[in-house]
């Protein structure tokens, strides 16, 4: 699979993306269905204000059948305090359940929608949800 960079921005002091595109590249898994995966790293205006949970990690498909998909991932950045605990757990955690999300073998029916992969921070109480739709 190829993971293309498509947006990576510069972001202020304080503010670190807790994953790049080689710890990335390293440990998701090749699957033919999935030809190229669109890559961005986004600015830390990105995050809602109004949301206490920040977001980490999505990965979003959409498309029309299998043969014409896109699939996006995008690292948000995280206050750089949290980014290497955030960092092990993306690589310990988090990339072997996206894995298996990736693997999951779905009818033709599910290629013809939009879904997701998200991962969130809770900002209270410092644990990551999943959420997958």
């Amino acid at each position: 699979m190829k993971l293309s960079t498509k947006n990576r921005e510069k972001l202020p002091k304080g503010w670190s993306h807790p994953a790049g595109s080689e710890l990335l590249a390293d440990h998701l898994v090749e699957d033919p269905r999935i030809p190229e995966i669109g890559l961005t790293f986004p600015g830390p205006d990105s995050q809602k204000a109004v949301d206490p949970d920040l977001l980490v990690l999505e990965l979003t498909y959409a498309g029309q059948d299998a043969g014409d998909a896109a699939w996006a991932l995008t690292i948000f950045p995280v206050p750089s305090n949290q980014k290497r605990d955030l960092q092990q757990a993306i690589e310990e955690r988090i990339l072997p359940a996206l894995n298996g999300w990736l693997r999951e073998e779905r009818p033709p029916s599910w290629y013809l929608g939009a879904h997701h992969f998200r991962v969130k921070l809770n900002t209270g109480t410092h644990e990551l949800g999943l959420d997958e739709g």
